[in-house]
């Protein structure tokens, strides 16, 4: 109620007072929607509500495991939206924001796997950039859908799971990157997770690097490709063959100028 009052204190009252229900497990299951709906209606109202909206925002989805498939993705994309802001602090909280939550998204497949509890009736399908069909587990799900949009963003295609227009390219290898240092044995674990390095992500840091792109994108990608080769050179023989001779034309090219 406060929130819908539109008055910038009372908002931030508000919001302050929500952050601390759900801290607190007082906020039911229930009440998930209708919290992210609001906040999502609030999200012009000025720095110190949007900075609110972020903290209330990781403790929401970091309190409520259990919020899976588009629940998920409306709280994300919140964070996408405030990560684009011009204003300095906003758009820094933001993206601080999203590599906590991605990680935490992420995180959850590893408890998941760790539980096994799951009935086939529990399990989502799931398309896989090959063409084929999975079931996935409803935070498989979720890390997948996540980790496949991030690679399209990156790609400048239009994702599948979040409502995102566009995303910077250099942040979105940056979440990537973020995901590969952390869990690349969980990518071993999920053949799923590695047709998405097969299918979108080498394909498009081939790309990049062939491109001859702005040296932040070129540091990005060159540390993608470190760690694909460092990590993945088994699972992906062909791709890296392909990276060590990309790499060695780009040194002998710099040498020549």
């Amino acid at each position: 109620m406060g929130c819908a009052t539109k008055n910038a204190k009372v908002v931030a009252i508000s919001l302050g007072s929500l952050q601390r229900l759900i801290a607190l497990k007082a906020v039911p299951q229930s009440a998930v929607p209708l919290i992210i709906s609001t906040m999502s209606d609030c999200i012009n109202q000025g720095v110190d509500i949007q900075l609110r909206i972020l903290q209330t925002l990781l403790s929401l989805i970091t309190n409520f495991p259990a919020v899976h498939g588009q629940l998920l993705g409306d709280a994300l994309l919140l964070c996408f939206r405030l990560q684009e802001s011009r204003i300095a602090v906003v758009s820094s909280t933001a993206a601080a924001t999203l590599r906590q939550l991605v990680m935490f998204v992420v995180d959850k497949v590893v408890d998941e796997d760790r539980r096994d509890e799951l009935t086939s009736s529990e399990k989502i399908e799931a398309v896989l950039p090959n063409g084929a069909t999975t079931k996935l587990g409803p935070s498989a799900h979720d890390a997948y859908a996540v980790f496949e949009d991030l690679c399209l963003l990156a790609n400048s295609e239009h994702p599948r799971f979040l409502n995102l227009e566009s995303l910077r390219k250099t942040f979105a290898l940056e979440l990537i990157e973020s995901v590969l240092t952390n869990y690349h044995d969980l990518f071993r674990k999920h053949s799923e997770l590695l047709l998405l390095l097969q299918h979108h992500l080498c394909p498009l840091v081939h790309k990049s690097l062939s491109d001859r792109p702005s040296f932040p994108l070129t540091l990005r990608c060159t540390r993608v490709v470190f760690l694909l080769l460092k990590q993945f050179s088994l699972e992906l023989k062909t791709e890296s063959e392909v990276f060590l001779m990309l790499l060695i034309r780009i040194m002998a090219r710099e040498q020549r100028c």
